[in-house]
């Protein structure tokens, strides 16, 4: 018996289904170099048409590091730096942040500055608290605001439900996808 997703009408309402296909269909689309970000890409698309948004969250904040790293390698092969010795040279500088990355690029004029906020911004508030398994500050920055006050009044913000988490992923993953697209459409070149 072959086992798939669900459809996303059956999962979602149709209005979202149809903004995830929208966000799928231009992920699809996005130009992007030769590479291991094509993979990323081609697993995002899937992950978005089966509905799976919390896998989608990941692999996008992937593809966002990613797509940065490899614009900084790309600059240093096209200045004929030796980009495999750089590419080695940045996982070993563990000290050197997305922030810092993302900021070394709007210097040489390769990443808009407005932008480079956004980006910034998305990483701290999804990437770190999703990759590093850390819910609640994810609940924090995503959470309704009466729902934090409630959960601060009871002194219970140590733990978010997986229903509360489940909401919060639904009501903003596609948002967060579809920023990283954005980002990276407008500035890969």
């Amino acid at each position: 018996m072959k086992r798939g997703a669900r459809p996303l009408e059956d999962q979602f309402e149709a209005e979202t289904a149809a903004r995830i296909r929208a966000v799928a269909a231009r992920t699809a689309g996005l130009q992007l170099p030769d590479g291991v970000s094509r993979y990323y890409r081609s697993e995002l698309v899937q992950l978005l048409e089966a509905g799976m948004l919390l896998g989608a969250v990941h692999v996008a904040a992937s593809l966002l590091e990613i797509a940065i790293r490899g614009m900084i390698v790309e600059r240093a092969r096209s200045a004929s730096h030796g980009s495999a010795d750089l590419e080695v040279a940045l996982e070993a500088r563990r000290d050197l942040g997305f922030s810092q990355l993302v900021g070394a690029l709007c210097d040489v004029g390769l990443f808009d500055r407005e932008d480079a906020k956004r980006a910034v911004k998305f990483y701290r508030e999804v990437r770190i608290p999703i990759h590093h398994g850390l819910p609640n500050r994810f609940a924090t920055f995503h959470g309704e605001e009466w729902v934090l006050d409630f959960r601060n009044l009871l002194r219970t913000l140590s733990s978010t439900s997986s229903h509360e988490f489940e909401e919060i992923i639904e009501g903003h993953a596609i948002e967060h996808v579809d920023t990283v697209i954005d980002l990276l459409d407008r500035n890969i070149k």
